[in-house]
């Protein structure tokens, strides 16, 4: 990759300030302690002193001495000087110090007392290029934010930093040795009749001049019949290239997801052009990504289908039900004047079946309950049924290649969803019209009125469309997943543990600089754990704040509250006269100050990682965040 990967502003506030720091800046690396205070005031000379102390907070601060010690803000002067209590330095003070032999006899007592080392020496260098190659293996960063973590790491781990060209050939080199590396494992993973198969995805129609790949690139997006189809054959053909047959347990995940995410995006033209092992690596990471997301994207679009065909046949039956309000109403007045007649009699032994009908006519009667039963549902059922029904021809269509396509899983709380599909996908063949063996676990009692007729038979229609249904709550609970997945796996899988956690364990110690063993990790925590509770022990009887006490035969600790504060009178009209004289801005205007403020719209990148060709890009970037 190319070495000159930074901006020319980038270099020029490399190892120099940038301006002026920030207060907290100020108090975090330019304020002295009473050890610090001791190593400066052994100076003789307030100019001794503020020199050094500067030279200190630089180091701090940038991760190395300044060519130029005159090259300090002037807030950092006065900050300094205000904490050794001396005189702000005369102008020239600085640029005479520029050329005094005491600036380097301090640049070398600070390196001694604070343990600087220089960016050669080792094991210090080698643990560096360790880190930072593990990084970058490890990582998919982009060059620039590689350069920013490995600069960051030097101030922390007291490495002065080297000239920038020295690091960006470093980050460089380590970016390179990391994508051949990936490249020539992901290249191996295929056999031949597999290489062929990915090369072909680069061969264009002659007539409509598309090759495969641009097809499989491409996600269906409509919820439709057409939609199934067009993801099942994708789904298919991405699963007959082998990726589930591929090891890339070794391949870190970032990796590979960025190298699909390449390859997604540039043309199978530009594909064919590479390098064997890259242009077979980018094929690899692109099937094994893609077979996933083709998964994901047929689960997504079943669950978008079966959402819309329950909402769409609730607002048909709504629908439906206002059309008839008018005989319900008439039904509903009939029952009303019987069941005035039952509340009116009094007499037990009056004949009310005489009353009633001498009121309401049997035959009314048997109407008005036939139209209840007609126009209305139990409250407890939430899917307009006869509705539901029309759209089997449909389903059927595409449920066979639903089901063998998609194998679930399941937690303990959607096991009976799970093995109902499965009998599902074992008996949906069968040329019946009922089944009396299926799987009704969780089946609630308003589905068991419609899935189980009076002789205990299960009809094969309505049963199939109440596995759905539970398949989409145990969609929408992530009681229900496949793996591998994006967006439908099960979440306790991102936990390590075992061989998983052994095989990956050295390398995220090493990115994350922890102890190799627990104890060293632990023992700084320990220590300062037992400061604190001998602190607040040999202070307890003095502390009016906490105390213990007895709650139902147990000991609570107790913080009293702090008492609160009333504002002011002067405090809230200030807050009111403020709030009058600030200025009503618009979107637009708020915006362009987040990014002023952030600096958000700069880290928008061409997809290639090269630089930009279009003027004015961060006002460009908000216009489009607008829109």
């Amino acid at each position: 990759m190319p070495v000159a990967f930074l901006t020319p502003e980038q270099e020029a506030q490399y190892g120099r300030f940038a301006g002026a720091p920030t207060p907290q800046q100020l108090a975090q690396f330019f304020w002295f302690d009473e050890v610090d205070r001791a190593h400066i005031d052994r100076h003789r000379g307030a100019h001794n002193r503020l020199e050094f102390a500067l030279q200190l907070g630089t180091v701090r601060f940038l991760g190395t001495f300044l060519t130029d010690p005159a090259a300090v803000p002037p807030p950092v002067v006065e900050y300094v000087a205000q904490q050794l209590t001396v005189d702000a330095a005369a102008p020239d003070l600085l640029v005479t110090y520029r050329g005094l032999e005491s600036r380097w006899d301090h640049t070398r007592e600070i390196r001694e007392i604070y343990g600087y080392q220089d960016f050669t020496d080792q094991p210090a260098h080698w643990c560096l290029v360790r880190w930072l190659y593990q990084r970058a293996w490890l990582m998919a960063e982009r060059p620039s934010v590689l350069f920013d973590r490995i600069t960051a790491h030097l101030v922390e781990q007291k490495i002065l930093l080297p000239g920038v060209t020295t690091l960006t050939r470093l980050v460089a080199q380590a970016r390179d040795r990391a994508q051949a590396r990936l490249w020539q494992r992901l290249a191996a993973l295929p056999h031949p009749a597999q290489r062929d198969a990915l090369e072909h995805l680069l061969s264009a129609d002659p007539k409509s001049r598309i090759a495969p790949l641009d097809r499989l690139r491409r996600a269906p997006t409509r919820p439709s019949v057409r939609g199934f189809q067009h993801a099942l054959d994708r789904l298919d053909t991405l699963r007959a290239l082998g990726a589930g047959n591929w090891n890339l347990q070794s391949i870190p995940p970032a990796r590979l997801a960025a190298l699909a995410r390449h390859a997604a995006t540039v043309r199978a033209q530009a594909i064919a052009r590479m390098p064997e092992d890259r242009r077979l690596a980018t094929l690899v990471a692109l099937t094994a990504v893609f077979t996933t997301r083709a998964q994901d994207d047929l689960i997504e679009l079943l669950e978008r289908y079966l959402t819309e065909l329950l909402a769409r046949t609730q607002r048909r039956s709504d629908q439906q039900r206002l059309r008839t309000l008018r005989d319900l109403d008439e039904a509903a007045r009939a029952l009303r004047e019987a069941c005035a007649v039952l509340l009116q009699e009094a007499d037990p032994k009056a004949d009310i079946r005489t009353a009633v009908f001498a009121r309401v006519s049997i035959e009314a009667l048997t109407t008005a309950i036939r139209q209840v039963d007609t126009l209305t549902h139990p409250p407890d059922q939430t899917v307009a049924f006869q509705e539901l029904w029309r759209h089997y021809p449909t389903i059927r269509q595409v449920l066979p290649r639903l089901l063998a396509a998609i194998a679930w899983r399941a937690t303990p709380a959607s096991q009976g969803t799970l093995d109902a599909w499965d009998f599902l996908r074992e008996h949906e063949s069968q040329a019946t019209r009922s089944w009396p063996t299926a799987s009704t676990a969780g089946m609630t009692a308003a589905w068991r009125m419609v899935v189980v007729d009076d002789k205990g038979r299960i009809g094969k229609k309505v049963y199939t469309f109440w596995v759905l249904s539970r398949v989409l709550e145990g969609v929408r609970s992530h009681d229900l997943y496949v793996t591998p997945s994006e967006r439908y796996g099960d979440p306790r899988a991102q936990l390590l543990h075992g061989a998983a956690w052994d095989a990956v364990r050295p390398q995220v110690i090493r990115t994350l600089n922890w102890a190799a063993d627990a104890e060293s990790a632990l023992r700084p925590v320990r220590e300062a754990l037992d400061t604190a509770y001998r602190t607040t022990a040999a202070h307890w009887e003095t502390n009016p704040a906490v105390r213990l006490e007895s709650f139902a035969g147990k000991d609570r600790l107790v913080l009293s509250p702090l008492d609160r504060l009333e504002d002011p009178a002067s405090l809230r009209q200030l807050r009111t006269r403020v709030a009058t004289l600030l200025p009503r801005p618009t979107l637009p205007d708020l915006l362009l100050e987040v990014h002023q403020w952030t600096g958000f719209a700069d880290a928008f990148t061409h997809v290639s990682e090269g630089g930009e060709r279009v003027k004015d890009l961060a006002l460009r970037v908000c216009a489009v965040l607008l829109a």
